[in-house]
């Protein structure tokens, strides 16, 4: 059990990130004894003149920063400060859960758990949609595991997916129940290629809009109905499929 003052942190390395990328530092504070979320706790990476306050959900962040070490520090009126050395490679996400507790007593030591994650879909908020929408996603992970030729490759077997053609010829659409504005009940989706919509409803385009081993995460909606708000747009009544690359 986490005594108050104390903290868990969630060392979530990027996949396939280079020497010199940047990482993010992020995370929620709350209180330890009723769980509520604390507003205008300052959080500051001594040394770096950068620091931050909680906003209304606890909540705060550094988007970008160096790999290295750095001491974050926690402090609020009427709770114990504290500050901690917090090791951060070269493209991670760095996600805090901070518990502060009225009163300073002994810190245990933090603990630390790893996860595959990928700064690009962190920063694009695909993680939050993924645990929020009742969506399919794909991650980069998946994708090597399954060893692709081509992008549709990808959409064979998917629920609701219909993958037609052959060869470099194919294409993907949706299905969407009682929809019957297209032949076999299937219209073309909207594409959207790092937040930017595209087209490629035909056969071969989306074969030819980015090789697989360009992604870093692939979303499907295959109705308005469980579209997030941010992909409604023309086009997104079939469906929608989001491609983010590395």
């Amino acid at each position: 059990m986490l005594r108050p003052g104390s903290f868990v942190v969630a060392l979530t390395p990027s996949a396939g990130a280079a020497g010199g990328e940047s990482s993010r530092i992020a995370g929620r504070v709350s209180d330890q004894g009723s769980g509520e979320p604390l507003e205008g706790v300052e959080v500051a990476i001594e040394g770096a003149a950068a620091s931050q306050v909680c906003d209304a959900e606890g909540r705060f962040a550094f988007p970008r920063v160096g790999a290295g070490t750095y001491t974050l520090s926690f402090s609020r009126l009427g709770y114990g400060s504290r500050s901690e050395p917090i090791t951060v490679g070269p493209g991670q996400v760095l996600s805090l859960e901070i518990r502060m507790g009225v009163e300073p007593i002994r810190i245990e030591p933090i603990a630390v758990s790893v996860e595959s994650k990928s700064l690009v879909l962190d920063l694009a908020g695909f993680y939050g949609r993924r645990d929020a929408t009742s969506g399919i996603f794909i991650t980069q992970e998946q994708i090597e595991a399954r060893n692709p030729i081509q992008l549709t490759d990808m959409f064979v077997s998917l629920p609701g997916v219909r993958v037609s053609g052959s060869g470099i010829e194919r294409s993907v659409a949706l299905r969407l129940g009682l929809q019957t504005t297209f032949k076999h009940n299937v219209c073309p989706p909207l594409v959207i290629l790092d937040g930017m919509p595209v087209q490629a409803p035909g056969p071969g385009d989306l074969d030819r809009l980015v090789s697989p081993w360009q992604i870093a995460g692939i979303e499907v909606y295959g109705s308005a109905a469980k579209l997030p708000l941010e992909f409604h747009g023309p086009g997104s009544g079939c469906g929608v499929i989001v491609i983010w690359t590395r």
